[in-house]
């Protein structure tokens, strides 16, 4: 688990602590309005390389020095330090932070004798691979294996097919070739099964007869060799089982040349190069010949991808273009047992399509860790609130949701209390308590009216006059005065009558406008932000934070002053 994260002196953040509880290979997301620190919170993870931390002049606190930077992370307890001499961090973990790659471009122009200048906004180039694998010469030979087979190698087949393939390269990373070299170590059953197949006489289809009815159970019981065939049989163009053994007898021996570990290095390579290239291809809708994907340089080669300029490309398409490179380089960073992903702000003006392909990408980027045994922490920062986002469908039960500017839930709120007894049916709690309505009444204890003024003096005296308030009683205000003063705008009885059975806010306000033809003001609807929030109960929830990040903001707590002072 992580536990927590903590930063002095990087950026705007001058000291805190993050107390996160994070599970690891869960989709974890930490809401932060805009100002807080997140793009410092993600500098911090960008400015240390595997001995120390290095930041930039720019990103060190001001008034601070270089020295007095640090960081501290807390994984199960265990407290990790990276400051300006060491890094006890890097020795266990990786981590890489995926952000905007937008900067300013100047550009100049000749105007008559003079050179001008503009500034343009332009995508930075993102570099997939840093090194370039060279791509070793294959020494395979078909004859050159008959001659070494012996008497019948008539039956051998020609495998280049297969060594070429490299989807079938790469699937060969669970064969352990210490178990090949220790068959020919000590006695090898392979050269016992060759010297029965080489007594066979007969046409090629009679001797595979044979073997399949005599020597499948001697390949079978050598684990690496029936393991190997196992996986040849995926790729292969035949199903016989003799050709298969045989097939894997060639691959084997291929295996423990020389230039094997080179030539599946750069399989792995090529077949990575051809992912990204169909991936960026699909979500490609700018059909822009500046949008590349090349190989570049020299001693080392290097993988790069260059995107048109940022004004012909969409917001959302730059993102979740640069989104993609990105992850295909931290796929290729995070290669320690534990990793932490930290993904800036990327995904906020994705739209509905682009964030379902956004989940799909992290989703699945996770589960390959987890499958493999391995531990990733996948940060999200951003300013929005996912219960905000129509299209976020991370799986509720593995999403895990922070609020940085954390205030604690309103655990002495008496609004709490009738919220539990909400969800068990009573009616009139929702009805007098939570809604605005005409009728005098006493619902558990409460006169609905005083709890009206009680609510509307939370606001006036308390929220508006800049004095701790409680944040659900002002959620439940705005939402009543709203509709106590849409209630008023009414005339008829019957209007007004049905006004009141008209269940929450939204639908009542559609009531007056789009069935009685009354305008309201516009803030009135701008502030479901506020009086909308889900006030049904659920146990461990914090319902004040994200509730209070919203108060905080000075143009709604100016729209909520204009309502209650109108």
């Amino acid at each position: 688990m992580l536990n927590s994260i903590s930063i002095h002196a990087i950026k705007g953040i001058q000291n805190k602590t993050f107390n996160l509880d994070l599970y690891p290979n869960k989709p974890s997301i930490l809401v932060a309005p805009n100002g807080f620190g997140k793009s410092s919170f993600a500098i911090a993870f960008n400015s240390f390389n595997n001995n120390r931390l290095d930041l930039h002049d720019d990103d060190i606190c001001e008034g601070h020095t270089a020295s007095e930077a640090s960081i501290e992370i807390v994984v199960d307890r265990n407290a990790y330090i990276i400051n300006s001499s060491r890094n006890t961090f890097s020795h266990n973990f990786s981590s890489f932070v995926i952000n905007s790659s937008l900067y300013a471009k100047s550009v100049g122009q000749y105007m008559g004798s003079f050179m001008g200048h503009r500034a343009l906004l332009a995508i930075q180039d993102i570099e997939l691979e840093s090194k370039i694998p060279a791509k070793p010469s294959i020494n395979y030979s078909i004859s050159d294996n008959k001659r070494v087979f012996g008497t019948n190698s008539k039956i051998l087949t020609n495998v280049l097919y297969l060594i070429k393939n490299t989807k079938f390269i790469n699937s060969l990373n669970t064969i352990n070739l210490n178990e090949f070299k220790k068959i020919r170590t000590y006695v090898n059953p392979l050269n016992a099964i060759k010297n029965i197949i080489n007594q066979y006489s007969g046409t090629i289809d009679e001797i595979l007869l044979k073997i399949n009815a005599n020597l499948i159970t001697n390949f079978n019981n050598i684990t690496c060799l029936h393991t190997l065939k196992e996986i040849v049989k995926n790729f292969s163009s035949s199903n016989n089982d003799a050709i298969l053994y045989l097939e894997s007898i060639q691959i084997a021996d291929f295996m423990l040349s020389n230039e094997f570990s080179k030539y599946k290095n750069w399989c792995n390579y090529d077949l990575n190069k051809k992912y990204i290239e169909g991936l960026i291809h699909c979500f490609d809708t700018t059909q822009s010949s500046e949008l590349k994907i090349q190989e570049k340089g020299r001693n080392p080669k290097k993988l790069i991808i260059t995107f048109p300029s940022a004004q012909r490309i969409s917001n959302g398409q730059r993102d979740i273009l640069t989104f993609i490179s990105q992850l295909y380089r931290a796929r290729r960073e995070l290669k320690k047992n534990n990793n932490i992903l930290i993904i800036d702000e990327i995904f906020d003006y994705l739209d509905d399509a682009n964030l379902i392909s956004f989940q799909y990408f992290i989703t699945k980027f996770i589960e390959d860790y987890k499958k493999e045994g391995k531990n990733l922490y996948c940060i999200l920062l951003t300013h929005l609130d996912p219960c905000y986002i129509n299209n976020f469908c991370f799986s509720q039960h593995k999403l895990q949701i922070r609020y940085l500017m954390a205030t604690g839930t309103t655990n002495s709120s008496c609004v709490l209390p009738l919220m539990r007894k909400r969800t068990s049916g009573n009616d009139d709690i929702d009805k007098y308590l939570f809604h605005y309505n005409n009728v005098e009444n006493e619902v558990e204890r409460l006169n609905n009216k005083s709890w009206y003024d009680d609510l509307y003096k939370e606001v006036t005296d308390r929220y508006l006059s800049g004095l701790n308030y409680d944040s659900l009683k002002i959620c439940l205000a705005v939402r009543i005065k709203i509709e106590e003063t849409a209630y008023n705008l009414l005339s008829e009885p019957s209007d007004k009558n049905k006004f009141i059975k008209t269940h929450r806010t939204k639908q009542k306000l559609s009531f007056i406008a789009q069935d009685k033809g009354i305008d309201y003001p516009e803030i009135w609807s701008l502030l479901g932000i506020i009086y909308n929030d889900n006030l049904h109960w659920k146990d461990n929830k914090d319902y004040e934070t994200p509730l209070r990040s919203k108060l905080s903001n000075i143009i709604v707590r100016n729209m909520i002053s204009n309502i209650f002072n109108h």
